[in-house]
C-alpha cells in the first residue's frame, strides 16, 4: 500500500474563460496559479513526501507546470497519457455556454449511473475510469509498500473516476468532502495498493490543505 496524493493543477486561462480542455486549449498556469502551487508545495514537502516520493503528472501544460512548482528542485517528473482530462470530443477548445451546458448533462448523466452516456465525439465515463485505474495501477506498482506518489493532473477525471473507483463508505466521505467541487492545487490524500488480481484499491483519506478538511 501507498500513500497517494491527487493534486488539481493550478488556476490557468481554461479556468479563467470557462474553457473546455482536454487537449486542444493547453495552458500554463496564470500569475495566481503559480502562487496556489508556491502555497501548497511546502505541504507536499514535508517529512515522508521527500526525496522518495514520485512525482506523475498529466501531459497537459497547466499540469505540467504546476508539478514543477511543486516538486522539489531537481525532480524528475513523469508524465502519464492516461491522467489526461475528460475527453469531451467536439467540445474541446469551447467556452460557449451551450456547449458547457452539453458538458453539465453528460456529467448529471454519469451521476445517475449511466457510465455509457458519452461527450459528443468524446469519452464515456466507463472509458475515463479505465484509463484513470490503469494509470494509477502503473503509479502503485512502481512504488514499495509505505513509499508515497504525487499525481497532478484535473479536477474533472479525478472526481468522476473516485465516485466510481471508491468503496461506498469511502465515497460518501469524499463526495461530502468534495462539495462544491475540487478546487485548483487542492490535494487529496488517499491510499493505494493493488490486489493479486490487479484490481486497484483505494482507500479515502482526507484533503492535504486546511482549506477543506474532511467531515
Amino acid at each position: 500500500m501507498i500513500r497517494l496524493f491527487l493534486v488539481r493543477h493550478g488556476e490557468n486561462p481554461a479556468n479563467v474563460h470557462h474553457i473546455l480542455s482536454f487537449r486542444r486549449a493547453d495552458f500554463r498556469l496564470t500569475s495566481r496559479g503559480i502562487r496556489q502551487a508556491e502555497a501548497l508545495a511546502p505541504l507536499l514537502r514535508r517529512p515522508g513526501r521527500g526525496p522518495d516520493t514520485a512525482w506523475w503528472s498529466s501531459p497537459l501544460r497547466r499540469a505540467r507546470h504546476t508539478a514543477e512548482v511543486l516538486a522539489p528542485p531537481g525532480t524528475g517528473i513523469r508524465v502519464l497519457e492516461g491522467l489526461r482530462e475528460l475527453d469531451v470530443g467536439e467540445l474541446d477548445g469551447s467556452g460557449r455556454p451551450d456547449d458547457r451546458d452539453a458538458y453539465e448533462k453528460v456529467i448529471a448523466a454519469w451521476r445517475l449511473g449511466e457510465d455509457t452516456a458519452r461527450f459528443p465525439g468524446g469519452e464515456s465515463l466507463a472509458e475515463a475510469v479505465e484509463r484513470f485505474e490503469t494509470s494509477l495501477r502503473a503509479v502503485t506498482d512502481d512504488r514499495a509498500e509505505g513509499s508515497a506518489a504525487v499525481v497532478v493532473g484535473h479536477g474533472g477525471l479525478f472526481t468522476e473516476a473516485l465516485t466510481v473507483l471508491l468503496p461506498p463508505a469511502d465515497r460518501a466521505l469524499f463526495e461530502q468532502a468534495h462539495r462544491p467541487r475540487w478546487l485548483n492545487c487542492e490535494a487529496a490524500e488517499l491510499t493505494a495498493r493493488t490486489d493479486r488480481d490487479g484490481r486497484l484499491r483505494l482507500r479515502w483519506a482526507g484533503w492535504l490543505s486546511a482549506a477543506r478538511p474532511s467531515p
